[in-house]
């Protein structure tokens, strides 16, 4: 099963039935003033844009299964009060997540941010943790001897570079024909895959409040997740829908049979002209 929803995340996770998913992965906007597709308000008074964080992250609870698992990726300024959210929503606190990155963003008047936080919660007792599920690009060294050097994941992710554009542009990223992102905050499909293989069993549903480029689709595609992805934006729609797809296509082991869309039937024309490297 993978169903792809176009509309407002609050009110299509209304419509999700309670308890049925096994993995929340939420990568919501940061509030940041990005110029997203379709005018998009990306700079809300922060009590606004705080509600709102609120308003999705309650709904997206209220559908997590007991047992399951709650990822939010945010930025360093939000962090604070959506780790509050998730605890008075009676969520229990697993990890801060540091995904460490070598290119940092730039900043003004503060230290250029060189990681982004991802908040690891889960309902109760997490149903899967497979930390072994994946391994890192590089060891980690740890004082127990028992375990000694390994490969296996802790709460620092430093191995998974930041989408660049340009000539050291990697093949995932979409673009557009004159070679700008085509979507301002695409992210690593590796972190997607990552967090789903170690959280969740081959034919278990995950749900992406904000589907954005389809990142977290194609990682679920591949490795026999199913999938629930909600989009606004009618551009980044046709964009994910049209990547996730086209990663069925890819051979795996676990294939699901279909996609479900509940966007509008659209034209190829009505679509960004994308890239791939």
């Amino acid at each position: 099963m993978f169903t792809l929803h176009e509309g407002d995340c609050i009110e299509i996770l209304q419509t999700i039935a309670p308890e049925s998913v096994d993995m929340v992965f939420a990568d919501p906007p940061f509030n940041a003033g990005k110029e997203y597709a379709d005018e998009f308000d990306d700079k809300l008074p922060l009590a606004e844009y705080r509600a709102w964080l609120t308003k999705w992250i309650e709904q997206a609870e209220r559908a997590l299964k007991q047992g399951g698992t709650f990822w939010l990726m945010q930025d360093q300024r939000h962090l604070g009060y959506c780790q509050m959210e998730l605890e008075r929503l009676g969520l229990e606190f697993r990890n801060i997540v540091s995904w460490a990155y070598t290119n940092p963003t730039p900043a003004s008047d503060g230290f250029p941010k060189t990681w982004r936080p991802i908040l690891l919660f889960s309902k109760g007792k997490p149903n899967t943790f497979d930390w072994h599920a994946d391994q890192m690009g590089r060891e980690t060294l740890y004082y127990n001897p028992g375990r000694a050097k390994t490969n296996f994941p802790n709460d620092l992710w430093p191995d998974i570079p930041k989408l660049v554009g340009g000539i050291f542009a990697p093949p995932e990223l979409l673009r557009t024909r004159e070679g700008r992102f085509a979507h301002l905050a695409q992210m690593p499909e590796k972190l997607a895959d990552r967090a789903v293989r170690i959280a969740t069993l081959p034919g278990e549903i995950v749900l992406d409040p904000f589907m954005g480029s389809g990142t977290v689709g194609a990682a679920c595609k591949k490795i026999g997740r199913r999938y629930i992805g909600i989009e606004k934006s009618h551009v980044y729609f046709a964009m994910a829908e049209k990547r996730i797809k086209k990663s069925a296509l890819q051979p795996s082991l676990f294939t699901p049979s279909n996609i479900a869309s509940t966007g509008q039937e659209r034209a190829d024309s009505a679509a960004p002209v994308l890239f791939q490297s």
